[in-house]
């Protein structure tokens, strides 16, 4: 019997609850290699062993893969009832499949460790009888002029949160590369009295070929009036003008371009173009050309400059997708260019739907025109498995954001505040009393206390 069928079957058989073959389903696109076994007995002999590092160190370094294998591991030793236990099932099926079929592999092997991960969670904790998170009181501590600190943590609805809040008022936000650098040290070092972590970057991607590297930014990145790469994808920016005001819009580069969310190269009657990585001219050609992972191809003549201006922005980075907006659509992958191959596939190949549980990092502004940034932790399965993007946008919603966006979260989501790393950052899966080691930090955003206004 096909083993999807074994454990729907079992479903029926043990009485176990019906939405649990919503899970089961996820991630219908896997290749399957092991389909049918006579039972349950022989279907657990088919995928007791899964060499997910020995697989993976095809695509990404040794570090990258022992860690994907460290954390299905550590979900796969979660305690739980029959209906974990059939998950569990379910979870080595799917690694199985995606081991056996064609590369790229490691984004959806994380993606699937990820939602498994969220799912024992849900089955764990989630009780309609708690609080909903923004129910939840924040303890609030002042930082600076216009600056204040909070943290919530307890049990929601939803399950344990640990949120850390940062709510600033008349600022300067300045954002930039952190690459190579630690974040903490580097806030301090600025004289900010805060920062968190900023925009998407290249890290796990498959196919980060030179003269891309990784840690390069995805998306729009200025740093006081300086270009470092423009806005090719049309995503969401928290932008700050030369008057001080600050706005979350989406932003894009004026003109056609093609980037991955278009496809892999620009189309044969394209005419005179250039392949562009940030700011640079990669290669030039006519028609049909190879697209930089995260940057794009463009019209352009013959000693043509192809660049983007910023005009009036002194500040931006991009993030996405946006959270929430008064007048236009929100959590639109689509039109925020998260399709095809465009970084991150996590989110532009997302087989979920929005239904992981991850550590965030979102930013909003409020009516008074104040801004209010919040890192979830996750993937701390007793104390904060994390949060779904929708969850994150109703968080800042009831903090009185009126327009929100989505930032870098995940391993390398950090805030720091006076110096010092608030938040619980970590690469790993986490239960008990395990800790990790933690992502760097590439582009962030520096608060500056007195020095701007935000703008709705």
């Amino acid at each position: 019997m096909h083993w999807l069928h074994l454990l729907e079957a079992a479903v029926d058989d043990d009485g176990l609850p019906a939405n649990l073959l919503a899970v089961l389903r996820a991630f219908p696109s896997v290749t399957d290699p092991i389909a049918d076994h006579p039972s349950l007995a022989a279907l657990d002999r088919a995928v007791a062993s899964l060499p997910v590092a020995d697989r993976l160190i095809e695509e990404v370094d040794r570090a990258q893969a022992a860690m994907f294998e460290r954390r299905m591991k550590a979900v796969l030793e979660l305690d739980g009832d029959a209906r974990w236990q059939l998950l569990k099932r379910g979870l080595r099926c799917r690694v199985a499949g995606i081991l056996a079929s064609p590369g790229p592999r490691a984004a959806r092997i994380r993606a699937i460790i990820d939602f498994y991960f969220a799912q024992a969670a849900v089955l764990r904790w989630a009780d309609p009888s708690h609080p909903q998170p923004a129910d939840l009181p924040a303890t609030w501590r002042d930082v600076a002029p216009g600056v204040r600190h909070g943290r919530i943590d307890g049990r929601s609805a939803w399950g344990p949160v640990h949120l850390n809040l940062l709510s600033a008022t008349d600022v300067r936000i300045e954002t930039g590369n952190f690459s190579g650098r630690d974040f903490a040290e580097a806030v301090r070092e600025t004289g900010a009295c805060a920062g968190v972590s900023g925009g998407f970057f290249l890290y796990s991607e498959p196919d980060i070929e030179p003269p891309s590297h990784r840690g390069d930014p995805v998306g729009l990145l200025v740093h006081d009036g300086e270009v470092l790469n423009p806005p090719w994808l049309r995503r969401s920016a928290l932008v700050q003008d030369r008057d001080g005001r600050v706005r979350i819009e989406a932003i894009e580069a004026p003109g056609p371009r093609w980037t991955r969310a278009h496809g892999t190269h620009s189309p044969e009657d394209a005419g005179p173009v250039a392949a562009m990585i940030g700011t640079q001219v990669v290669a030039r050609g006519v028609g049909r050309l190879a697209i930089p992972l995260a940057g794009a191809v463009v019209p352009c003549r013959p000693n043509e400059d192809p660049g983007w201006h910023p005009g009036s922005i002194v500040n931006a980075v991009a993030g996405g997708p946006m959270l929430l907006h008064p007048t236009e659509p929100v959590l639109d992958l689509a039109a925020e260019d998260f399709a095809g191959t465009a970084p991150p596939v996590t989110f532009s190949q997302d087989e979920t739907f929005d239904q992981n549980l991850l550590p965030r990092m979102g930013v909003g502004i409020r009516e008074d025109g104040s801004l209010l940034f919040c890192a979830v932790d996750g993937r701390h399965f007793e104390r904060a498995p994390g949060m779904t993007l929708r969850q994150l946008g109703e968080v800042l919603r009831a903090h009185g954001c009126v327009y929100a966006m989505n930032l870098d979260g995940g391993s390398s989501k950090r805030m720091v505040v006076q110096g010092r790393v608030v938040d619980l950052p970590s690469t790993e899966v986490q239960s008990g009393g395990r800790s990790g080691p933690v992502r760097p930090v590439h582009s962030g955003i520096l608060i500056h206390a007195g020095h701007g206004r935000a703008h709705t």
